[in-house]
């Protein structure tokens, strides 16, 4: 995508990728106040030094700046042949631009490559922009989980590579 550069975290945009993570998520009405609360205590460099060293892969998209402007979270399980999306995130001001699809394009591959099968996913059921673009992008509907992370209700999701 012209403009943009794709590439995997490097350790020196650990703290800008934590902020971003930070900043996005929790500014998101779509969260309860508590896990916005929660969230901003857990995302911070430290925190996402801890997903990496758990095994999180992150991809990231910058500018020709090279200042973040998307980010995906994705945990490789290929023993088992599956992998889970835990976070895509575009900055607002660059939304419907493809920067989430081509992130969550990245994974796919990514998976392939690594031997996973299938990759799964959850959104909130009220999260309309991310369920149609995973719906866009292939994924299936598994099922709903009501009253799940903080009290509110999921959609499951899944693909294969």
């Amino acid at each position: 995508m012209k403009g943009f550069i794709l590439e995997k975290l490097q350790k020196k945009d650990i703290p800008e990728a934590a902020n971003f993570e930070r900043r996005l998520i929790c500014s998101l009405s779509l969260y309860k106040p508590k896990a916005r609360t929660d969230w901003s205590r857990e995302l911070t460099p430290r925190g996402l030094q801890k997903q990496l060293n758990r095994g999180a892969v992150v991809f990231v998209i910058k500018n020709e700046g090279g200042k973040i402007m998307g980010f995906i979270s994705y945990y490789p399980y290929p023993k088992n042949g599956v992998g889970w999306i835990d976070w895509v995130l575009v900055d607002p001001n660059f939304r419907r631009k493809g920067l989430g699809k081509l992130l969550i394009k990245q994974v796919m591959n990514f998976a392939k490559k690594h031997g996973e099968h299938v990759v799964w996913n959850d959104t909130l059921k009220i999260n309309y922009k991310s369920i149609g673009l995973f719906k866009k992008l292939g994924f299936a509907k598994l099922g709903l989980f009501k009253n799940a992370w903080y009290h509110q209700d999921y959609y499951l999701w899944y693909r294969s590579t």
